[in-house]
């Protein structure tokens, strides 16, 4: 019987200890409630109001040496986004994404990975495109080396120069436009040069032309500069072609340098028509660069080669003139007619590597 009782006393005993056991278990539940409860409080504005994409959140608060959002990878792109969906985004949370690919929004993982799968599908996207431009830059860059045609030579110089001005950021991730400008860099400024710049310039002005007939916003301008002030590839081959003049004249340039800009009476209005086919400014820059040529030489030139010079001066004047272009201005800012006689002979004063007395 003593043993029976015992027995029963132990059961009971054990019940209590579990109960006391139970209680605890039972206290941690109560922070759980008290969190429901809060965030049924009012709360600060959230940080997306503060911000207005995932990315300018991502560029406040990344540690200093992390790459921007669009390099992370996807998993760690999704994360960041819906933390700032909710609004809940943080600069400690921007170091445990940026080390590492921890899954740290455990709640919406729906959401991350249908952002996930989304982001990877459009990256794979990117990468296609891509390779499509390479395959557009070699192609290009092939015709102009082995191309006999000066036709063809021009337009896919022309060619290459829009792909160079319109690269998009996948491009450049992916070093295309620095091998553009690279190769045109390297090429030999002549009239073919500045030909394919006059032909890139009015190809522009033409497509926005167009696409303005069909009721769409369109410039043609060519962009000189990036918004953090660098001037752009193409605006540094217009400047080493010495063209910056006869651009900014008839096709203009936006985010153009202000000590650059033409005087207000002398701008023209570039966007309301489409370009002619003819080049007739490339012809007064030749001219242009053809004197600075002769004013450059420390020696004179012989009696047939001054002949030749007066002869072929004098013959391109005439054609600049006939475009109504002799007040064309070098790149000192001097007139072409400057250099002239009335009857059209080159001023030995003027070109000085030229004596025609």
């Amino acid at each position: 019987m003593g043993e029976k009782v015992s027995g029963k006393r132990g059961t009971a005993a054990k019940g209590k200890a579990l109960k006391a056991k139970k209680q605890p278990v039972q206290g941690k539940q109560a922070p759980s409630l008290r969190k429901e409860i809060k965030e049924e409080r009012p709360t600060p504005p959230k940080k997306e109001q503060i911000y207005e994409s995932p990315d300018e959140a991502w560029e406040d608060m990344k540690p200093d040496d992390a790459p921007a959002l669009s390099e992370l990878s996807p998993v760690q792109q999704a994360e960041w986004i819906v933390l700032y969906e909710s609004g809940r985004v943080s600069i400690a949370d921007a170091a445990e994404i940026s080390k590492s690919r921890t899954k740290i929004v455990v709640e919406d993982r729906a959401r991350v990975d249908a952002l996930t799968k989304r982001i990877r599908e459009e990256r794979a996207a990117q990468e296609g495109e891509a390779r499509t431009d390479k395959e557009e830059v070699n192609n290009l860059i092939e015709k102009i080396e082995t191309t006999k045609s000066k036709r063809e030579y021009r337009e896919s110089l022309a060619n290459l120069m829009d792909w160079l001005h319109n690269a998009d950021q996948n491009n450049k991730r992916a070093g295309l436009d620095t091998m553009a400008f690279n190769f045109l860099n390297d090429l030999p400024i002549d009239d073919s040069f500045r030909e394919a710049l006059v032909e890139f310039g009015r190809s522009r002005a033409i497509s926005a032309a167009r696409a303005r007939k069909e009721g769409l916003k369109a410039t043609g301008k060519i962009k000189a500069r990036t918004d953090e002030g660098v001037y752009t590839p193409m605006f540094n081959l217009v400047l080493k072609a010495q063209m910056l003049d006869p651009m900014r004249q008839k096709f203009g340039f936006s985010n153009l340098p202000p000590e650059m800009e033409l005087a207000e009476e002398n701008k023209v209005v570039v966007e309301d028509k489409e370009e002619p086919t003819d080049m007739p400014e490339v012809k007064a820059m030749s001219l242009a660069n053809m004197i600075n040529d002769y004013n450059s030489r420390e020696t004179p030139t012989n009696d047939a080669d001054r002949k030749a010079a007066v002869k072929k001066l004098t013959k391109l004047f005439r054609a600049v003139k006939a475009d109504g272009l002799e007040d064309f201005a070098d790149v000192n800012g001097t007139p072409l007619s400057d250099f002239f006689t009335d009857d059209d002979k080159p001023k030995t004063v003027t070109v000085g590597g030229v004596s025609v007395s």
